[in-house]
């Protein structure tokens, strides 16, 4: 539970980060 929500933040942080790069 507590995995997928880590995971959860880390797959929108690493979307958020390439949008951001762009």
């Amino acid at each position: 539970m507590k995995d997928g929500y880590v995971r959860s933040i880390a797959e929108a942080a690493k979307v958020q980060a390439a949008v951001k790069y762009w």
